[in-house]
C-alpha cells in the first residue's frame, strides 16, 4: 500500500516537473516569437516595437522643435535690443528723435524678416553666406533710403537734412550688421550643439532596441548638426577677426 502511494506521488512529481518545464519552454518560445514579430514587453503590456519606436521618435522630435523655438525667441529678443545700438549709431547726426526712432524700427525689419524665414543652417554655410550678407545689406540700404524719402516729404522733422547719405553711413551699418550676424552665428551654433545632445540621448534607446531604421536617421541628424557646428565655429572666428580689424 505504501509502495503504491509512493509510486503515485513520484509520478505526480514527475508530471509536475514536466508540466512546469513545458510551460517555461512555451513562454520562451512565445517570447522569441513575439520578438521576431516585432513585439517588446513594457511592464505588463506587450506592444509592437515599431509603436514604441514611433512614440520615442515623437518625443525626440518634440525636444528638437523646442530647441528651435528657444532659438527663435532668443533671436527676436536679441534683434529687439538693437534699437539702442542703432540710435547710438545715428547719435552724431543732427536728426530729430522721430527720425532716429523711425530708422531704428526700419533697419530692424529685414533682420526680423530673416528670423521669420528661419533658414540659418543654410544661409550661414560657406556656399551661401556672402550672398546672404550682401542681400541683407541691400535690404538695409532700401529701408534707410525709404525712411529718408518719406520723412523728407513731411513737415514734422526739419532736421532730416542732417542725416548722412547712404554712402556716408554704409560702413557703420555694415559693422552693425556684422555684429548682429556674429550673435546669430553663436546662437545657431549653440542650438545645433543642443540638438546633438538630444539626438545622442535618443540614439542610445534606438541602439538598445535594435531599431536600425531610427538609428540611421538619428546618426544622420547628428552628423549634419556636427557639420553645421564646424562651419559656424569657422564663421565665428572670421567675423570676430573682421570686427577686430575695424577697430584698428
Amino acid at each position: 500500500m505504501d509502495t503504491a502511494v509512493s509510486s503515485i506521488a513520484g509520478m505526480s512529481t514527475l508530471n509536475l516537473v514536466i508540466l512546469c518545464t513545458t510551460a517555461i519552454g512555451s513562454l520562451i518560445v512565445l517570447a522569441f516569437a513575439l520578438s521576431k514579430a516585432g513585439f517588446v514587453q513594457i511592464g505588463s503590456l506587450t506592444v509592437r516595437k515599431d509603436h514604441e519606436g514611433h512614440t520615442t521618435m515623437h518625443n525626440m522630435d518634440k525636444e528638437i522643435a523646442d530647441a528651435d523655438s528657444l532659438l527663435l525667441a532668443k533671436l527676436r529678443q536679441m534683434t529687439g535690443a538693437l534699437r539702442k545700438r542703432i540710435v547710438n549709431m545715428l547719435g552724431v547726426y543732427p536728426a530729430c528723435a522721430m527720425t532716429k526712432r523711425a530708422l531704428a524700427s526700419s533697419l530692424r525689419f529685414p533682420l526680423y524678416e530673416s528670423i521669420g524665414n528661419n533658414h540659418y543652417t543654410r544661409e550661414l554655410m560657406s556656399d551661401r553666406y556672402y550672398e546672404y550678407r550682401k542681400r541683407m545689406l541691400d535690404s538695409l540700404e532700401d529701408e534707410y533710403m525709404d525712411v529718408l524719402l518719406s520723412i523728407s516729404d513731411s513737415q514734422g522733422c526739419p532736421t532730416v537734412n542732417g542725416l548722412p547719405s547712404w554712402d556716408t553711413i554704409k560702413d557703420s551699418v555694415q559693422e552693425f550688421l556684422d555684429r548682429w550676424l556674429l550673435e546669430v552665428v553663436i546662437a545657431v551654433r549653440d542650438c545645433c550643439a543642443l540638438k546633438v545632445t538630444v539626438y545622442e540621448k535618443y540614439l542610445e534607446f534606438f541602439t538598445a532596441s535594435k531599431d536600425e531604421y531610427r538609428v540611421g536617421i538619428t546618426n544622420a541628424c547628428i552628423t549634419k548638426n556636427r557639420r553645421y557646428i564646424t562651419e559656424l565655429e569657422d564663421r565665428t572666428s572670421q567675423l570676430r577677426m573682421l570686427l577686430d580689424q575695424r577697430k584698428d
